[in-house]
């Protein structure tokens, strides 16, 4: 955490308490959180934090490539960890769970779209959704 922490002074960025807070939010969640969520959390540590603050830090982290977020499905976007490769969101419709896959599973998919209309495809901020192994037995 505190490697992570110094790559955001590194890259010429103060570390407040309040972007600290945020940073470990979203690192110490066992699931995706919304920004209202991470807002939530935060407020209970650091009372004058406002969602705007926690909108603008996100953003911030997001550009350093130290979170990432997605949309999975009609909710607004879901932060979390940035793991280090690519992946792509599997959603159950029926418990709600959500599993992570590589992208290169997708890649077929992604030189398709590419070739046919020259469009290049960012495949990790959308989830596939379906009913996990769980749900199926």
């Amino acid at each position: 955490m505190d490697e992570l922490l110094g790559e955001v002074r590194a890259r010429g960025h103060r570390m407040t308490p309040q972007r600290q807070l945020i940073f470990e939010t979203v690192y110490t969640a066992k699931k995706h959180l919304t920004a209202e969520e991470i807002h939530e959390r935060v407020r209970k540590r650091f009372r004058g934090v406002n969602l705007s603050t926690v909108y603008r830090n996100l953003d911030l982290l997001e550009d350093l490539g130290l979170i990432c977020h997605a949309h999975l499905g009609h909710s607004v976007g879901q932060y979390h960890p940035t793991s280090g490769v690519e992946h792509q969101h599997l959603v159950c419709r029926v418990c709600g769970s959500i599993e992570e896959v590589g992208v290169q599973l997708m890649e077929p998919v992604r030189k398709q779209v590419l070739s046919r209309s020259g469009f290049e495809a960012d495949l990790t901020h959308f989830a596939i959704f379906g009913i996990c192994r769980r749900c199926r037995s």
